[in-house]
C-alpha cells in the first residue's frame, strides 16, 4: 500500500511540475503577436485595454469566424526584412514567371477575410517586424502625426525601428507619418478598406504602457470601428489557430466529459490499488464453534481416545446442570453433582474413573447416551417447574 501511494505521489508531482514548466517556463522572448500571449512581445495588454475601455471586443482562434460587415477585423502579420528582400528579388521583371497552376489554395481564414472585404468591411492590419527577443525601448520618443498634422502622438518603439515609405503600393494613402516614413496607411482592397499599420511594435506588452502608445491604440480602433459593430481579433492570423479534433467536432461537452472520465479512472485506480499485486497480509477465514467441535471429534475418534471424549461430554453436562438448576458459578463440582439423580451421579463418577484408560467404542457410546438422557430429563423437569410456578 505504501509503495502504491508513493508511486501515485510521484506521478502527480511530475504532472504538476510539467504544468508549471509549460505555463511559466517559456521565455519572455515569445514574439507571437497574440492577445493570449502575456509575455513581453505579446498583445494580451492590448486586448485587456480594449475590454476595459468599453469597446465591443472578442478574440477568436477559429479559421472560419462568424463576422458581419459592421465588424472590424484585426489581423496580426509577422514580417521579416530578409524575406521581403528575397520576395522583391524574385518578383523582378527579369525573373522567370511563376507557374500560376502552382499557386496554393486560399485558407479558410483568407476566404473569410476576402468575403468580409467584398461586403465592404474594414480590416485593421498590424504588421509586426521580427526583432530580437531582447529588444529594448528607444531612449527618445517618436512623433507620429496625421497627414494634416492636427493629431499628434509621442510613441515609443524599439531602438532598432526604422520608418520607411511603403514601396510598391501606389494605392496606399498615408494616414499616420512617423519620422521620415509612414506609420499607417489606408488601402482600398476588393471593395473594403484596410488600415495597415506598417510597424505595430508599439502595441506589444513591453511597449504599450510607454508614452502615448495606449492612447494611439484606442484612437485607431475607435476611429476605424463602424457604428454598431465590434472588434474581432483573428488569432489565426498570428499563428494561434484553433486545432480541432474529433472531440471538438462532437461539441463543447465532449472535451469536458473526456477529462472527467480520465479523472474518474485515476480515482478508481488509486482507490482500488491495494487489490492489485501481492497481498500485504494473509487473510484466514475464521471458523465457528461448530466446526471446531466437529474437527476435535474427528481427531479423538481417529486417536481412539473415547475416554477423553467422555470427559468433554461430562464437563458439558456439569455446566448444563449448573445452568438448569441456576447454581452459583463458584459452587464446587462435587456439590453440583450431588444435586442430581443418583444414577446420573454414578455415570458422571464412572466417566471420571475412566480417564487415562482404554475404553471401547461401544461402551463409550452407551455411557454418552446415558449422560445425554439424564441431562435432557433434568432440563425438561426444571422448565416444567418454572412454567407451573
Amino acid at each position: 500500500m505504501k509503495r502504491v501511494n508513493l508511486g501515485v505521489f510521484v506521478l502527480l508531482l511530475i504532472l504538476v511540475t510539467a504544468t508549471v514548466v509549460f505555463v511559466f517556463g517559456s521565455g519572455s522572448g515569445n514574439s507571437m503577436p497574440s492577445t493570449t500571449n502575456p509575455k513581453g512581445l505579446g498583445l494580451a495588454a492590448f486586448g485587456e485595454l480594449m475590454q476595459s475601455s468599453g469597446i465591443p471586443y472578442e478574440s477568436t482562434r477559429s479559421q472560419q469566424p462568424v463576422v458581419t460587415p459592421k465588424d472590424l477585423l484585426i489581423t496580426a502579420d509577422q514580417a521579416s526584412y530578409w524575406n521581403n528582400v528575397a520576395e522583391d528579388y524574385l518578383n523582378q521583371p527579369d525573373s522567370e514567371p511563376t507557374d500560376k497552376s502552382s499557386k496554393e489554395e486560399p485558407t479558410p481564414l483568407e476566404r473569410t477575410v476576402e468575403k468580409h472585404l467584398k461586403s465592404g468591411g474594414r480590416i485593421l492590419q498590424f504588421v509586426f517586424w521580427e526583432y530580437e527577443s531582447e529588444s529594448v525601448p528607444s531612449p527618445e520618443p517618436v512623433l507620429a502625426k496625421t497627414a494634416n498634422e492636427r493629431t499628434k502622438f509621442n510613441l515609443r518603439f524599439s531602438s532598432d525601428t526604422v520608418f520607411e515609405k511603403p514601396v510598391g503600393d501606389e494605392a496606399a494613402i498615408p494616414f499616420l507619418n512617423a519620422g521620415d516614413g509612414v506609420l499607417a496607411s489606408l488601402v482600398a482592397d476588393r471593395g473594403g478598406t484596410v488600415l495597415r499599420i506598417e510597424d505595430a511594435e508599439f502595441l506589444r506588452n513591453r511597449y504599450l504602457a510607454l508614452d502615448q502608445n495606449a492612447t494611439l491604440a484606442l484612437w485607431l480602433v475607435r476611429k476605424f470601428l463602424p457604428e454598431g459593430g465590434k472588434v474581432i481579433f483573428l488569432e489565426a492570423s498570428a499563428g494561434n489557430a484553433e486545432s480541432r479534433n474529433a472531440l471538438d467536432e462532437a461539441g463543447k461537452w465532449a472535451p469536458a466529459a473526456f477529462w472527467q472520465g480520465l479523472l474518474l479512472i485515476f480515482v478508481v485506480v488509486a482507490t482500488l490499488a491495494p487489490r492489485f499485486g501481492l497481498a500485504s497480509r494473509e487473510f484466514v477465514t475464521s471458523r465457528g464453534a461448530k466446526e471446531l467441535m466437529s474437527a476435535m471429534s474427528l481427531v479423538l475418534l481417529r486417536a481412539q481416545r473415547h475416554d477423553h471424549a467422555l470427559a468433554i461430554l461430562r464437563q458439558s453436562c456439569i455446566e448444563r446442570i449448573r445452568h438448569a438448576l441456576r447454581l452459583p458459578i463458584g459452587l464446587p463440582e462435587n456439590e453440583v453433582i450431588s444435586r442430581v439423580h443418583p444414577d446420573f451421579q454414578a455415570l458422571l463418577s464412572q466417566v471420571a474413573a475412566m480417564q487415562g484408560r482404554e475404553v471401547g467404542r461401544g461402551d463409550a457410546v452407551q455411557i454418552a447416551n446415558g449422560l445425554t438422557k439424564y441431562i435432557s430429563e433434568l432440563e425438561n423437569e426444571e422448565k416444567a417447574k418454572r412454567s407451573i410456578g
